[in-house]
């Protein structure tokens, strides 16, 4: 990694990226910079900053005050005393232009930390269980002050063990060494110190920096394993529990070794062990130690905010997320008591506040006791009374109505829906991914469902009512570059949008685009591109028409009579880069190709993230490389829509001819998106709402006045 591109000069596109991820109104680090300086600033400015930056690269070095952090403390929640320091959190303001330089290096290493498969991909869940007769025994790892006590010289050496040399290397060391910090309590400055140990808190370099360094802890342990951050769960599954504490323990002395080896020390008291099982009712002759401490035994261990417990019940959770929600209605009703909010705010103070509650990861839990399931509808009815000022005994079928609130179990089984979407588009080297694939492979059906088969279950349903299987969703490309996200020129609002554009910039609009082709060099071939889509989703088409020299060259092209506006807009200007690249365009130089989707190009050449259509953008990408390895030179350009521009126009007129053709014919073969899963799952569960409402035996008086489910009632009252 000494002499390649990752420790190359730092350039104004990764500059410009990392201050489009700039968040507005955050507070100063100890120079006093707040981010908005460097959000508007001009390219003087830009390029000044740019050469501080390229001597701190070379050279290896951040300034001190580039280290330095402001420390200051927020109350956690639902404390019984803040006498104790563990009841704050510690908050470091720091540098922005640290954080600029530090994402530019992330970028880097991130690039090459995946490209070399440096990090393991066990991010799983837990297994689900098949049989009574199996038993999981799991340890859940804590780790004492994680992130605050990693050694810094060790982590130094991973990295160079790992390949990444050079100055991104030198610039890391400088950036863990000599940091100090401050202490601010009301507004009461303590003394200067430094820190020793650990990664530096808020740094966006921390999280995979802490990856690095514990990306082997596993490394010679046999049992299944998954990790999220600091959190790590390992796991034997089988008959015999005496086996399974043999083999757990012997993993638990690996891991205990690597600990030592790498100064990171595990927690005794906090590290816990559970049996998950469906018959064993004897857990007292399970016996683990880490070092030589005894490990504690819980029913009930908590991992990424779901509370387990040895039968899968997740009665347990429930009761938890109960106690929660109930605390946020209680906010809720004192912000009805201060304020005059209107009836629509406060459904969306609901659904952020509680319902974000209860149904955080309900995919896993929604096979849990319907009796339990019930208990969150009461918080549901209670919550929807207060907003809508109603009696709490109201019939919840008519407060989810009047509400427009979907009822807590088609909710969750839309988030399933998309999970499984989620999960089934996933690389192949996920380890989920390899889990669901099992699963659908396993000939014995489920004694116990289990959550994927519940998703599985919910997804044939979505099927049946929409014709969308899951099963088709298109599957993610892997990024292997350094993809920093950059900002739209700033012509892209100046112009405003083809829905707002006044006439006074159409005329400014055109005079740009006019001005540019007027400047074109010799040899520049130019295409105009667009896309029309009757419905989003819908038939669409694309639409393209080719200048070269005194020749003209249209392309009218059906894409799918189910898509969107996004995907026949790609779809133009791959058509583009096609015909170029299939013709012999003598003596053409230069293709300039103007498009009026500023998400299509904003994905192309902005690096913006895109959930959808990952085949066809990876295909543009490719066939622009490969052009400009021909010695193409390729610019594709925003220009305002709508706007009597003659090339955008005539464009226009063949996406749209090309959007009827797709809708004229039978069947065309399309990709589905998460996009399209998303709508079809809301559509399927909106379904199942009508039949509920028209089936159900209550509410039928206001039933007469409002049928329909799907539609929503105006909340203009107070």
């Amino acid at each position: 990694m000494d002499d390649d591109k990752y420790n190359q000069s730092i350039t104004m596109d990764e500059l410009e990226g990392s201050i489009f991820r700039l968040k507005k109104e955050t507070a100063p680090g100890p120079d006093g910079f707040f981010p908005e300086l460097f959000i508007n600033a001009g390219k003087e400015f830009l390029d000044k900053l740019l050469e501080i930056m390229n001597r701190s690269w070379e050279e290896g070095i951040l300034p001190q005050n580039w280290k330095m952090a402001n420390v200051k403390f927020l109350k956690k929640a639902h404390k019984l005393s803040y006498n104790n320091p563990s009841a704050y959190r510690p908050i470091s303001l720091t540098s922005v232009v640290s954080k600029l330089m530090e994402r530019i290096v992330l970028y880097r290493i991130e690039e090459y930390v995946e490209t070399n498969n440096i990090i393991d991909n066990e991010q799983e869940g837990f297994r689900q269980y098949r049989s009574t007769k199996m038993i999981t025994l799991a340890l859940f790892i804590d780790f004492e002050k994680a992130y605050d006590s990693i050694w810094r010289e060790g982590l130094l050496v991973k990295l160079y063990q790992y390949g990444i040399k050079g100055k991104i290397w030198k610039w890391v060391h400088s950036f863990l060494n000599n940091r100090e910090a401050v202490i601010n309590i009301n507004n009461t400055k303590g003394e200067l110190f430094k820190t020793h140990t650990g990664l530096p808190q808020g740094s966006v370099l921390s999280p995979i920096l802490f990856n690095i360094f514990i990306a082997d802890i596993f490394q010679t342990v046999l049992a299944q394993k998954c990790k999220f951050a600091d959190d790590a769960t390992i796991w034997h599954t089988g008959e015999d529990i005496n086996i399974l504490q043999q083999d757990l323990q012997t993993d638990i002395d690996k891991v205990n070794e690597w600990s030592n080896k790498w100064r990171m020390k595990l927690s005794v008291e906090k590290t816990e062990y559970c049996i998950f099982s469906k018959s064993i009712q004897n857990t007292t002759s399970v016996l683990l130690k880490l070092g030589n401490g005894t490990l504690k035994h819980n029913n009930n261990p908590k991992i990424l905010g779901v509370t387990l417990d040895q039968k899968l019940t997740f009665n347990t959770h429930i009761d938890n997320v109960l106690k929660t929600a109930k605390r946020s209605l209680g906010i809720i009703r004192e912000i009805k008591g201060i304020a005059n909010i209107p009836t629509k705010r406060l459904i969306e103070i609901y659904q952020s506040l509680v319902c974000s509650t209860i149904t955080y990861a309900s995919c896993v839990w929604q096979i849990g006791n319907s009796t339990n399931l019930h208990k969150l509808d009461e918080v549901q009815r209670h919550g929807l009374a207060l907003c809508l000022n109603m009696p709490s005994t109201s019939s919840l079928e008519v407060l989810q109505i009047i509400g427009g609130v979907l009822p807590l179990e088609l909710r969750r089984e839309e988030i399933a829906i998309r999970e499984l979407a989620k999960i089934t588009s996933s690389f192949t080297t996920v380890p989920i991914k390899k889990k669901l694939e099992n699963w659908k492979t396993e000939s014995n059906p489920e004694t116990y469902i289990s959550p994927i088969g519940k998703m599985i279950l919910q997804a044939d349903d979505m099927k049946k009512e929409t014709s969308i299987e899951v099963n088709n969703i298109e599957q993610q490309y892997e990024c292997r570059g350094m993809c920093a996200i950059r900002r739209a020129p700033e012509y892209w609002t100046t112009l405003g949008s083809s829905k707002t554009r006044t006439s006074e910039q159409a005329i400014e609009g055109q005079r740009l685009i006019k001005q540019q082709l007027e400047e074109l060099p010799p040899n520049t071939t130019v295409a105009f591109t667009d896309g029309s889509c009757m419905g989003n989703p819908g038939p669409c088409g694309a639409g393209a028409i080719i200048y070269n020299n005194e020749e003209e060259e249209t392309i009218q092209y059906p894409v799918s009579n189910r898509g969107s506006i996004l995907l026949a807009e790609l779809v133009a200007i791959k058509l583009v880069l096609e015909k170029i690249d299939n013709y012999n365009y003598r003596n053409v130089k230069q293709l300039n190709i103007y498009s009026d989707s500023q998400s299509a190009i904003g994905i192309i050449t902005l690096n913006w993230k895109s959930e959808n259509y990952h085949k066809t953008i990876q295909e543009i990408k490719n066939r622009k490389i490969k052009l400009e390895q021909k010695g193409f030179s390729i610019k594709i350009i925003w220009t305002p829509g709508h706007s009597d521009i003659e090339g955008n126009e005539q464009a226009d007129r063949l996406a749209k001819a090309a959007a009827k053709e797709a809708d004229n014919r039978e069947e065309m073969s399309s990709i589905t998106t998460k996009q399209d899963i998303k709508q079809a799952a809301r559509t399927s569960v909106i379904k199942k709402w009508k039949t509920q409402w028209e089936s159900s035996e209550v509410g039928r008086r206001f039933f007469n006045h409002h049928p329909d489910a799907s539609k929503r009632i105006k909340l203009d009252f107070p």
